[in-house]
């Protein structure tokens, strides 16, 4: 850590270094995976800055919906068994947007916990060098998942004061990268906060970004309209695929190994050609095996990206 990023965050309060490490989860979250809903984590997340939650059973929540914890046992009862704070709707919320995140993001998720952890049960005397340096650890994992780090100046109003190392409460949705952003679709009828609206399946999903209201539309994807026909090219340009690339291949030929050897033996290969929705889903084989691949024409709709 910088020494001009220590000495700022030694001026911001406690809760305020949490709140700059959850912008940091979010801001991973979001870009590695913009095609989830974190709505949920971020409501859950958020929930310790309005006084409404006491920090240590905030904190054991957090820990609860890591990934890691998630995936530890096969079945909710056996969680609650081991101490599960989290209900069993959440639970299978959080284990269908984190589960796969493991064992890949563990790290990330600890650390960014050692932030919220540190003087949890207790204050500091002094400006509190452990969740600062925790800050530092965590904005170094960032650079190693090539994801740069939230502008700290978000924060910069949550200054510490001399026996107050804790700080006051205040609006953490407000700063969330989740909840608080520009989608113009409203103020919550329940309480008055922001609408946030986003697409799951056949369904335009609106849902309020602090309390548990909701409601959903038709939403119908362009891409299961498009009746044009697309081909898949494989650009293998005569290296041999490696055994996962076969099953790959296999799997989006939806052909047996001993057939999809041979295509790829033919001296030209033949282009796999269907409908959009169909190709979208061919090609995800394609990505997570790192076979090299062109659609023609260019493809309109948002490819699956590799899981990490």
């Amino acid at each position: 850590m910088e020494r001009s990023d220590y000495d700022f965050f030694a001026g911001i309060h406690q809760g305020g270094r949490i709140a700059y490490g959850i912008l940091c989860l979010e801001k991973v979250l979001t870009e590695k995976f913009p095609e989830r809903d974190w709505t949920p984590v971020s409501k859950l997340l958020w929930g310790f800055s309005d006084g409404t939650m006491f920090w240590d059973h905030w904190n054991d929540k957090f820990i609860d919906i890591q990934p890691e914890c998630l995936m530890e046992f096969s079945t909710y009862e056996e969680h609650v068994e081991d101490g599960l704070n989290i209900s069993e709707d959440e639970y299978e919320t959080f284990r269908s947007l984190l589960g796969d995140l493991t064992p890949a993001y563990d790290d990330f998720f600890d650390d960014v916990g050692e932030i919220m952890g540190s003087y949890i049960y207790s204050g500091a005397n002094d400006e509190g060098p452990d969740s600062i340096e925790a800050i530092g650890t965590v904005l170094d994992d960032m650079k190693k998942l090539g994801v740069e780090p939230p502008d700290r100046n978000a924060v910069s109003s949550l200054k510490r004061e001399k026996g107050n190392f804790n700080g006051e409460t205040f609006d953490g949705f407000a700063l969330s990268l989740v909840l608080n952003h520009d989608d113009d679709c409203g103020e919550c009828p329940e309480c008055g906060a922001k609408i946030r609206s986003f697409v799951k399946g056949s369904c335009l999903v609106l849902t309020c970004t602090r309390c548990s209201w909701g409601a959903a539309t038709t939403h119908i994807d362009p891409i299961w309209e498009d009746e044009a026909e697309y081909s898949v090219f494989l650009e293998l340009n005569g290296k041999k695929p490696d055994a996962r690339q076969y099953r790959a291949i296999s799997a989006a030929t939806m052909m047996n190994y001993l057939s999809a050897h041979e295509l790829i033996q033919s001296p030209e290969i033949p282009a796999i050609k269907n409908k959009a929705s169909e190709v979208r889903r061919l090609v995800a084989h394609l990505i997570e095996a790192d076979v090299p691949f062109r659609i023609e024409p260019e493809f309109p709709y948002k490819l699956m990206e590799k899981s990490q």
